[in-house]
């Protein structure tokens, strides 16, 4: 059987790495190589409680790019796979069906966490000091 048609997107970056302990968000963008509109899907295959996009079904016109957030939920460890799927957009019947995978990896505790803790102990030490400070050099009359 021929291929009478075929569909195309491009995809950056090609892989990501988080580092909880410096960002859970990263973006990636998605263009449709095609000379018609096109439909895309964008999912994971087993983390889809953890890992969130900003969009998940986006119709692209020809020749365009989109970028989607990808925002990690969670302090754990994981490593996944985000699927890009794009479709032939507008006919009564998908003929077309073409995708790409990004292999996704997310290392460390959540960054927002640790820093609360750092911003608390710290907050919490400085009142310690300035109150014995106080206490110190001002002696009770």
């Amino acid at each position: 059987m021929p291929i009478t048609a075929r569909a195309a997107i491009g995809v950056s970056p090609e892989k990501l790495d988080f580092d909880l302990s410096e960002t859970n968000t990263q973006k990636i963008f998605i263009e449709n190589l095609n000379g018609y509109p096109a439909q895309i899907l964008v999912r994971v295959n087993k983390n889809s409680e953890r890992i969130k996009f900003s969009s998940q079904q986006i119709t692209l016109p020809p020749g365009t790019l989109q970028d989607v957030n990808v925002e990690i939920i969670g302090p754990r460890s994981l490593a996944d796979e985000i699927e890009i799927t794009i479709y032939e957009a507008g006919g009564e019947q998908l003929k077309i069906q073409s995708g790409i995978k990004i292999p996704l990896t997310v290392k460390g505790e959540t960054a927002p966490g640790a820093l609360a803790a750092v911003i608390l102990a710290g907050i919490a030490t400085g009142v310690y000091f300035v109150i014995s400070g106080r206490r110190l050099s001002h002696p009770p009359d």
